[in-house]
């Protein structure tokens, strides 16, 4: 059996005006990779400077197809909101490079033959908070079905925000730091069957203790760049 190697990029925080200068160091990390996983904060924001011209949409096209990797992804809370985060869902789903099966919202997606899935978990006013860090229950309810029509192991599910609290686990990493946003407990914001392996991003420098919790590796991606 062929083993598959996958890499993470995340919460790389490209200025919307140019392309990130670590871009051929990214290139040549991900060279040997059969896909890679783009898991939120391409982008540091979505506002151009006054003094700089910026085209945001060419910008991501752009990157993905110059690291030139087959992909699955999900966005961050630093990618937008609204129409030009749904500008930029499309363009990363139309790419050619990207591979997944993702439902009608493009907020759900699964690669096309192994049970590894991205969830948008950027949902601003998630359960009536002032606070980012929930999915749709759309979105994880057609994971769910998706789980039941490929009824193989669950292995990874890719969300951005961090989700310790909702699965009653303290987010705490080995220096006490606990800077994470997902803040609902409804446990229905995450699929029915655990993942082998839930990986996410967005807390940077947080040295999580790797625990398996109900069967579950949850694992910080940290910082790509």
């Amino acid at each position: 059996i062929k083993e598959t190697k996958l890499d993470i990029i995340t919460d790389l925080h490209a200025y919307p005006y140019e392309i990130p200068h670590e871009i051929n160091l990214i290139k040549n990390m991900v060279s040997t990779s059969d896909f890679v996983v783009y898991n939120g904060d391409l982008l540091n924001s979505v506002v151009c400077p006054n003094n700089k011209k910026c085209n945001i949409l060419n910008l991501v096209n752009d990157f993905v197809t110059q690291i030139n990797k087959s992909y699955i992804f999900t966005l961050g809370n630093h990618d937008g909101e609204g129409e030009i985060r749904n500008e930029i869902i499309n363009v990363l789903y139309k790419n050619p490079l990207h591979i997944g099966v993702c439902n009608n919202r493009k907020k759900a997606c699964k690669h096309p033959y192994m049970n590894i899935y991205t969830l948008d978990s950027n949902t601003y006013g998630c359960n009536n908070l002032k606070s980012y860090g929930c999915p749709y229950k759309e979105d994880v309810e057609w994971i769910n079905k998706q789980l039941n029509i490929y009824n193989n192991n669950f292995q990874i599910l890719f969300t951005h925000i961090p989700p310790p609290y909702v699965i009653g686990l303290k987010g705490v990493g080995i220096n006490d730091e606990q800077p994470t946003c997902w803040v609902s407990k409804d446990k229905d914001l995450l699929p029915y069957k655990q993942p082998i392996y839930h990986i996410f991003g967005h807390d940077h420098n947080n040295l999580y203790i790797t625990e398996k919790f109900n069967n579950t590796t949850y694992i910080n991606a940290l910082k790509t760049g």
